[in-house]
């Protein structure tokens, strides 16, 4: 046996990882809640907070740019002092405690880079506001990708022990495979086209009931246009909250899932009375009636016929995404349990020849095969 061969297959085993889309994935998620915290602590302080993010985030990008010099220079180092870590800390710790300590160092190098990305889209927002200071893009951008390629690797190294691995997998085969049935009514139509049909829909609903209240002052079609730019951007948050609702498997993802959606939906309804009180009657009317709808077609109950079809519902447009989305869950377990299954060694069973033979052929290929190289 060759003991290249050998060395490479051992440390695999010490050094398992998982896909880079994975990470990848998690460090989005990270990425928009802290963007998410970031502009609302910006316009928090502003009864018109739209407008005053606007005006605030090109300065507050102004102010992150004579930082992130050092940022990088901290970021990018202790991620090296990471990745060394979860190498050579293999051969000076036991396997328990180097995995826990790669899933830690990989979830911190996660955390930091989603936690760059606010003063990234904030420096975004200054050089939109100031071209001249576009030049800056092309050293700020180079050294993000390291900090998030670095983060990347370290975050492929978040794999629990295979004893965790079959647990984890067994008990999510389980859920999906109890959670499936419930989503069988669903939309059979693509989530794309619903959420354009209903953009459609609230568009020229939204027009329909400004001008039964009053004739839009300016053109029909580019009011029907922004309405239904309005009523897409809420058809998109509805499914993202309905996704997230109707594959969460504890309580409180359940109501974090609906965190965002209500408050875009509490944002909007402030929005047009704002319109109302400003005289501006039939827009503000305009934009409650395509929230309504928007709102109605998200929650509208999948038990009972929606009227323009089940199938045409962002309720069923969420469900059909949730239902592919927990198959491919049940799909990934079921592998999971037949991979990791399939490396562990059974224990010996038999009389005292057989578990003798076993102890034999475990010491042939853990101790003599480095040996016959």
């Amino acid at each position: 046996m060759d003991t290249a061969t050998t060395t490479t297959d051992r440390a695999d085993e010490l050094l398992p990882s998982r896909p880079a889309k994975e990470a990848m994935s998690e460090i989005a998620g990270m990425s928009v809640f802290t963007t998410f915290a970031a502009f609302v602590l910006l316009a928090f302080p502003s009864e018109t907070a739209l407008p005053h993010l606007v005006e605030v985030a090109p300065v507050a990008g102004a102010e992150v740019l004579t930082h992130i010099g050092w940022g990088f220079g901290v970021y990018i180092p202790v991620m090296l002092g990471f990745y060394a870590i979860v190498i050579g800390g293999q051969l000076v710790a036991s396997p328990t405690v180097a995995a826990r300590t790669r899933r830690r160092l990989g979830f911190a190098a996660e955390a930091m880079a989603g936690a760059l990305t606010p003063a990234l889209l904030l420096i975004l927002a200054m050089c939109v506001k100031d071209p001249t200071k576009a030049g800056s893009l092309f050293v700020v951008l180079p050294a993000a990708g390291v900090t998030f390629f670095l983060a990347v690797q370290l975050g492929g190294f978040v794999v629990f022990e295979p004893a965790l691995r079959l647990a984890e997998a067994i008990r999510s085969r389980a859920w999906a495979a109890s959670r499936l049935p419930a989503l069988r009514s669903r939309s059979r139509r693509p989530a794309w086209l619903v959420a354009t049909v209903t953009a459609v829909v609230g568009g020229i609903l939204g027009l329909a009931v400004t001008v039964a209240i009053a004739p839009p002052p300016g053109s029909e079609l580019v009011l029907t246009v922004v309405y239904a730019m309005f009523a897409a951007g809420l058809t998109l948050f509805n499914l993202h909250g309905l996704h997230t609702f109707l594959t969460a498997r504890d309580r409180l993802t359940k109501i974090a899932a609906w965190l965002f959606p209500v408050s875009i939906a509490l944002a909007v309804f402030a929005i047009a009375g704002g319109l109302i009180g400003d005289g501006a009657i039939a827009g503000g009317v305009g934009v409650m009636a395509v929230l309504a709808f928007c709102t109605l077609s998200a929650l509208w109950p999948r038990s009972i016929p929606w009227a323009f079809g089940q199938d045409w519902s962002v309720q069923g447009a969420g469900a059909a995404l949730a239902a592919r989305a927990v198959a491919r869950t049940y799909g990934t377990s079921v592998r999971t349990v037949n991979e990791v299954s399939a490396t562990q060694m059974p224990p010996p069973t038999g009389g005292l020849r057989e578990r003798l033979l076993a102890v034999v052929s475990a010491l042939r290929g853990e101790v003599l095969a480095p040996v016959a190289g």
